[in-house]
């Protein structure tokens, strides 16, 4: 019983999360070939960059892009073009199409995790499904995650902060490393969110010490 009512919540925040995307770039924009809504303003510099990385040669550091900008100081990370992302596909460049863009997943991945992780820290404290999946859409229609699916895509990961959030008030072993894991994690994605999170850990580490004291 546990395991469907597990699968119905997913299967919930999933088709939220693909109609939320609907809304916010049109269906057509949602296709990984379709890189026309890309075109303009700050958006055309993340896809450019992705363009540039993707056709250099691997170069160490990983993000290195002096293709890009000015020669070797150039990094996909100068052009925020989520770094992450960036790698993988790069990986993947062969089998992919010439205008490949994956910034459309991204915003579908960062509302469903948007959801997830807030229907999750909302769920422990009261334990009822149907209130954290009403709650979680608070979250998912956020004014501010809204704002920065327009114009600064890397932004749009909130669900970091949130999953440090699960894991400080839930039950997993190893807090401290799956913290160090995300703040990790978030430097492939936008130091704003690593300083954030920095600055979260240290403030955290100081409460506690006081506490001791």
């Amino acid at each position: 019983m546990k395991k469907k009512l597990f699968y119905y919540q997913q299967i919930t925040l999933l088709v939220i999360s693909l109609f939320f995307c609907f809304y916010l770039l049109g269906f057509d924009n949602l296709h990984f070939s379709n890189q026309t809504w890309l075109l303009n303003g700050d958006l055309s510099q993340y896809q450019l960059g992705w363009k540039f990385y993707r056709e250099d040669i691997w170069r160490f550091p990983l993000g290195l892009n002096p293709n890009y900008g000015i020669t070797n100081s150039s990094s996909i990370v100068f052009s925020d073009s989520i770094p992450l992302f960036a790698i993988i596909f790069k990986i993947l460049r062969n089998f992919l199409p010439e205008n490949f863009q994956y910034f459309s997943l991204w915003i579908f991945i960062c509302i469903y995790l948007q959801g997830l992780l807030s229907f999750k820290i909302i769920y422990n404290f009261t334990k009822n499904t149907l209130y954290s999946l009403i709650s979680c859409l608070f979250f998912i229609f956020s004014t501010i995650l809204i704002n920065r699916s327009g114009i600064h895509l890397s932004l749009t990961a909130h669900w970091l902060i949130l999953g440090y959030f699960y894991v400080q008030i839930s039950e997993l072993n190893h807090k401290d490393f799956k913290k160090h894991l995300i703040i990790y994690l978030s430097l492939l994605i936008h130091f704003y969110f690593s300083l954030i999170l920095v600055g979260i850990f240290f403030l955290e580490k100081i409460i506690k010490f006081k506490k001791l004291k």
